[in-house]
């Protein structure tokens, strides 16, 4: 088992008990060899709400409109939910948010 740090950026914090502009964080023990995609769909299947927003249930990818990070690296530059996590790791998960 590994020890994995998952951490919910304000905006989506609210599907998983956070309250008002709040991160939420989920320290997670998970099987050895485990990717992101596993580690975020633990969390989406504790929080129904979360996992409706995160995941797109037909590709069963992350929804647009969200940037995840690994130890600060963008997943696109990784192997995107493929990625492989380690012990200590870190995920965090953003809303894209748009401004003018």
């Amino acid at each position: 088992m590994v020890s994995v740090r998952l951490e919910v950026m304000p905006g989506l914090s609210e599907c998983v008990g956070g309250k008002g502009a709040n991160s939420v964080f989920f320290n997670k023990k998970i099987e050895e060899g485990s990717t992101v995609g596993d580690a975020i769909r633990k969390i989406a299947a504790e929080h129904q709400a979360f996992g409706e927003i995160i995941l797109d249930a037909q590709t069963n990818k992350l929804s647009g409109g969200l940037i995840c990070l690994l130890n600060d690296l963008s997943l696109e530059a990784l192997n995107g939910l493929g990625a492989k996590i380690k012990d200590g790791d870190i995920i965090r998960l953003f809303p894209i948010i748009g401004g003018g």
